[in-house]
């Protein structure tokens, strides 16, 4: 009996539930969408009842009311078994119940006479959190255990991965509702956009014709680039030039010797400005290359590059001497790099190309820059006269100065190697098996992701408006874009009013920092041209792409992207462009143009749900917009004014102070242990993150009590079934759970080197630490590893 009440209430989880129903002569097919139900009444709308034929006649009315009142019967016992299978749950066991914590706060809201959100959104909401709460926990010793130990346990990180959390959860599942619209036959209705994007996913996971190439295609890439000597000792080195390679490579991919690229101007954000910068790395960090040869992740990589080399045709001995001065030269290149979090002032170098050539006159800067921008499909004209902002002039020194040790084959050897790297999705299971090969030992993952996840990530990247058009048309829910939209008004009101409290900012500070918080720009949900088809069509003219021919497609998309990116240079900033796909699950802040970024991909649940009660939306998505309006006014966001424009504004008193309290919470966070790692947590490296964490949370929290007051009176929204916990438990819980998360140990100390965010459990525990309101919500006494007596507070 219960496996069968289990069951009707998982049904619950799928967008529509089928009813069939046979009349005389035809199928009438009713799609039921959520509706939010209530013990007393359920309401179908006339829309809701599809006839499966044109032609059908009516059905008499004495059959249309019969069939109404099942469905209404049946949804009914749907939702009473669902709420009956919460607390069945919650009883059964005492492994699996949730209890009411003995510290929780306002004991008289806890009673059979309290308010009860019993619509579908609520109980998957109790649901979800039933299945992540760890109830013998003391949310005042470990709330992280607390809000995230039953998840933990039931989850498992696959093997293509070293990571999964409850946003990679929700990432999974939007990649499978974008895999499904991309695999759709090509149809008369879809715009030529849309047929592109299909055909390049189809020419991704079409693995047969990849296997088929046999990596034809990109050897003659190769050769086309000067060759790759370590397939040939005979390679000669009077045919090589610097300038030539380098020209050639930044048409295809990332300069592994020289990063240029055109962004907006930090100074005058209007406008953009060419940079030139250090280039990233073969591996995540420069300090993996500094920790000495035999780090066996070092070594790992070495013998990557090793077995590619064998697998593109090399003999053994060849590959293994020049893989080695590859690896030496790519150190060298690590230790002319600068650390991370750089100074931002300090990376703004303006000059001209001119001066860029009398400071380092081994390389041949105007043919360089010439040759990029003066291709038929960018047509700048530059000259020495024209400005560029050198971001690391140490390192330009340096690398050139270091370049003059090494040979022309060792040089040529590593440009393409790391191309090759760059490359290796459009190359064949064999190459890619060596990359997996070499990813158990740097991050712990065993396995090749499936193709098509692969391949749905390649496209969002590729194409991502083409992509999101037909999710946006079938999936999300537009009203959703407008709901948080109000909600950001209420959060950067709770900013400026942190802002306008802050005793340790003078007063002159305060009214800029306001300022900026009003003129802060917010992008939600996806842009508006999306829905213009003709906008898409030409926003994407140039990408015509073979189904059968992945690597073609994919150089072309690549080379496609690099060369917009260049025609940039002498436009105005479009303020309305968006810079990343609407689908991903992630919430952004953008420094030099003072905006915050919600795209479509993060609007969803355990974040946002229109029918959610508030205070789950709030410690759901407020609390992520929350972070991202703190990224203005952290150590990195607090040097650009409201405008974007990189400057000094704050006072020094201001400044001063400020760095005083971000040391707090810098030496916070170094204490704490990153158990899968077994060790401590960079608080500085981590700093403007945790930051952001702690202000968000604060932000959000005062946001949701404003809109508590304005629209209920301040009276507490329904509780959840099947959880003694009242509103504002709830909302700490939902913004705990978003951390959820299991991470592999090798994955765990890469973090640790590279992530400028705090681990799983700090991103909970810090924030919550800190905040009075938490410790009020749970009771939890002062003192206690929760409510500790000294907090660390910047906002």
């Amino acid at each position: 009996m219960f496996a069968l009440s289990l069951n009707l209430y998982q049904t619950l989880n799928r967008f529509h539930v089928y009813i069939l129903l046979c009349t005389q002569q035809d199928l009438i097919v009713m799609s039921t969408s959520k509706q939010n139900l209530t013990a007393s009444s359920m309401t179908i709308a006339e829309s809701d009842v599809h006839v499966g034929m044109e032609n059908t006649k009516k059905s008499s009315s004495k059959i249309r009311i019969f069939c109404l009142m099942v469905l209404a019967l049946v949804a009914i016992i749907a939702v009473s078994v669902a709420l009956a299978v919460v607390v069945i749950r919650n009883k059964e066991n005492d492994d699996d119940s949730v209890i009411l914590p003995s510290t929780t706060a306002d004991p008289n809201l806890i009673s059979s006479k309290r308010e009860v959100c019993i619509s579908q959104e609520c109980i998957l909401a109790a649901s979800n959190l039933i299945n992540s709460i760890d109830p013998k926990a003391d949310p005042c010793n470990d709330f992280y255990q607390f809000a995230c130990g039953k998840w933990r346990k039931k989850q498992v990180i696959p093997e293509y991965d070293s990571i999964t959390g409850v946003t990679h959860k929700l990432n999974d599942e939007l990649d499978i509702i974008l895999k499904h619209l991309l695999e759709r036959n090509i149809e008369d209705s879809d715009i030529e956009a849309v047929r592109n994007a299909k055909r390049y996913y189809q020419s991704c996971v079409d693995v047969d014709a990849i296997e088929k190439d046999n990596l034809t295609s990109i050897k003659q890439l190769i050769e086309d680039l000067g060759g790759w000597p370590v397939l040939n000792k005979d390679w000669k080195e009077e045919n090589f030039n610097l300038t030539d390679l380098l020209i050639k490579i930044t048409l295809y991919t990332a300069n592994p010797l020289i990063f240029m690229f055109v962004y907006r101007d930090f100074k005058n954000p209007t406008n953009h400005m060419l940079y030139i910068d250090q280039p990233a790395l073969g591996l995540p960090d420069r300090k993996y290359f500094l920790r000495g040869r035999d780090h066996r992740q070092l070594v790992a990589y070495e013998q990557y590059a090793r077995e590619m080399a064998i697998i593109f045709g090399a003999d053994e001995t060849t590959a293994s001497n020049d893989i080695k001065d590859i690896l030496d030269f790519e150190i060298q290149i690590a230790q002319a790099t600068s650390v991370e979090g750089r100074d931002q002032d300090k990376l703004y170098n303006k000059m001209t190309i001119g001066d860029l050539q009398t400071r380092y006159p081994n390389f041949q800067w105007l043919e360089f820059i010439q040759a990029i921008f003066g291709r038929d499909d960018v047509n700048i004209s530059v000259d020495i006269t024209t400005t560029i902002v050198n971001r690391d002039p140490d390192y330009i020194e340096n690398i050139f100065n270091r370049l003059n040790s090494y040979s022309k084959r060792t040089i040529q050897n590593y440009v393409i190697w790391r191309t090759l790297n760059d490359f290796r999705i459009a190359l064949t299971t064999e190459a890619r098996g060596a990359y997996v090969n070499f990813n158990k030992v740097l991050s712990g993952s065993t396995i090749q992701p499936p193709r098509w996840k692969t391949c749905v990530s390649e496209t969002s990247k590729a194409m991502g408006l083409a992509v999101v058009k037909p999710f946006l048309d079938e999936t999300f829910d537009v009203q959703s874009k407008y709901l948080v939209d109000e909600m950001i008004e209420n959060l950067r009101l709770a900013m400026k009013e942190l802002i306008r409290s802050s005793e340790w900012m003078d007063n002159g500070t305060i009214l800029k920092a306001v300022e900026k918080a009003d003129q802060m720009v917010e992008k939600i949900g996806y842009p508006a041209e999306i829905k213009n088809e003709t906008f898409l069509n030409e926003r994407y003219r140039h990408y015509k792409v073979n189904e059968t021919k992945f690597f073609e497609n994919f150089l072309l998309l690549t080379k496609q992207s690099i060369r917009e990116t260049f025609k940039e240079l002498l436009k105005p900033v479009d303020k309305n462009k968006w810079d990343l796909p609407p689908t991903t699950t992630n919430a952004f802040y953008d420094n030099s143009a003072n905006q915050i970024l919600i795209p479509a991909g993060i609007i969803q649940p355990p974040f946002f749900k229109k029918g959610y009660p508030q205070y789950l939306n709030y410690g759901g998505i407020g609390y992520s917009i929350g972070r991202e309006i703190t990224h203005g006014f952290d150590k990195t966001g607090r040097e650009y004014d409201g405008s974007g424009i990189l400057r000094k504004w704050w006072s020094n008193g201001a400044t001063f102070n400020f760095i005083e309290k971000t040391e707090c919470m810098s030496n916070q966070y170094n204490s704490y242990a990153v158990e899968e790692a077994g060790q401590k947590l960079n608080g500085d490296l981590t700093l403007d993150e945790n930051i952001a964490d702690n202000g968000g949370l604060k932000e959000s929290w005062m946001a949701y009590e404003k809109w508590l007051q304005t629209s209920r009176n301040g009276e507490p929204e329904p509780f959840l079934p099947g959880l003694n916990y009242t509103p504002k438990q709830l909302f700490f819980l939902n913004a705990a759970h978003i951390w959820c998360g299991l991470v592999r140990p090798d994955q765990a100390a890469n973090l640790l080197l590279t992530d400028k965010h705090a681990d799983f459990k700090s991103r909970v525990i810090g924030p919550l630490q800190n905040n009075k309101e938490f410790s009020n919500a749970f009771n939890c006494p002062l003192g206690s590893y929760m409510n500790p007596k000294d907090k660390c507070v910047v906002w």
